[in-house]
């Protein structure tokens, strides 16, 4: 069986003692190769694999929560495997739900495709070069102070919901959440979710925007 990378995301370079412990049941899984990400990381990853503009469009992201969609969508544009959010839990045996999809993997919120969980067997997929390229011109036009909209992921959501789109999500296994929060849990009930460090913050009315103020180069 071949060993995934699996890619996780925290800005600072030391998580919350509950997220890091999250964190380490990834970490130690034999199956992936492991690499945790702060946002100086990502930047630099960014920095050295993508063109200036996708860099740009980074340094443009204020907030942690968008650094994150932005990073994990290049490194596994870059690379392949799999991101899973920070507070998510290994349930175990990951490396065998994922065996079986031809192409990659997503999950969905109802009708929504999520992006806290996320697999893609090849590096250079068509639909990541796609997705990368959406988010960068959203966070160059300010579409909204929404992350969710911005990077998150109506991206993805609302291109599976076009028909003339859905194409490109040929070969990709989709699971609804109640099979996937088997293998990945994810731990929403966390302290620094009650705090302004979580993105929901940014949703009330009158929040700071979510973007740097320079807008970045076209």
């Amino acid at each position: 069986m071949i060993a995934h990378n699996l890619f996780q995301f925290w800005n600072s370079p030391e998580p919350p003692a509950e997220v890091a412990a999250l964190m380490d049941t990834w970490k130690a899984d034999p199956d992936f190769v492991y690499r945790r990400f702060t946002e100086a990381d990502a930047e630099a990853y960014i920095a050295q694999r993508f063109e200036a503009r996708t860099l740009a469009a980074y340094r443009a992201c204020a907030i942690p929560a968008m650094q994150a969609d932005l990073f994990r969508y290049c490194a596994l544009y870059e690379e392949g495997g799999v991101y899973v959010d920070a507070d998510s839990e290994n349930g175990g045996n990951l490396a065998g739900f994922i065996a079986d999809a031809p192409r990659g993997m997503l999950m969905t919120r109802e009708v929504r495709i999520a992006n806290d969980f996320l697999f893609v067997r090849a590096a250079r997929d068509p639909l990541y070069e796609k997705v990368i390229r959406q988010a960068v011109e959203n966070i160059e036009q300010r579409i909204s102070n929404n992350v969710w909209a911005v990077t998150g992921p109506a991206i993805m959501t609302r291109m599976y919901r076009t028909p003339e789109q859905r194409p490109w999500f040929d070969g990709f296994v989709v699971h609804p959440v109640q099979e996937v929060r088997k293998i990945v849990q994810f731990r929403h009930k966390l302290a620094y979710k009650s705090t302004g460090v979580d993105w929901r913050a940014g949703l009330a009315e009158g929040a700071a925007s979510i973007f740097v103020d320079a807008p970045p180069p076209r």
